[in-house]
């Protein structure tokens, strides 16, 4: 990343941690665990399969890293965001059929 803004590694942390309040490692470890989040609330994946896609060795650094950002282990916050989820859909509910003649579509009757 620093070479990309032509700056000393060194002189890249200091700023960016001055910045962002955190250091450029740090960061990127976030963001992989933010894409998890993404994935384990959409996608029907095995965790170690997250891990992977979100560039990481295996199910254990996913493990470590996501309890360090979000305070639970993947399995257990993909558990409770299902379920609150799951709490804010409505059942499906019938359709109300009319009654009556009127209320059929008709295709116009041609002269």
């Amino acid at each position: 990343m620093a070479t990309s803004v032509r700056l000393s590694p060194r002189h890249f942390t200091r700023a960016f941690s001055i910045r962002t309040g955190m250091s450029p490692h740090a960061f990127v470890m976030q963001q992989r665990v933010e894409r998890a989040r993404e994935l384990l609330l959409t996608l029907d994946m095995e965790i170690v399969e997250v891990a992977l896609a979100c560039g990481l060795s295996d199910h254990a650094h996913l493990s470590r890293l996501f309890k360090r950002f979000s305070g639970t282990t993947p399995s257990q916050w993909r558990e409770s965001s299902l379920e609150s989820n799951l709490s804010l859909v409505r059942p499906m509910q019938r359709p109300v059929r009319a009654k009556g003649p009127d209320c059929r579509n008709r295709l116009p009757q041609s002269a």
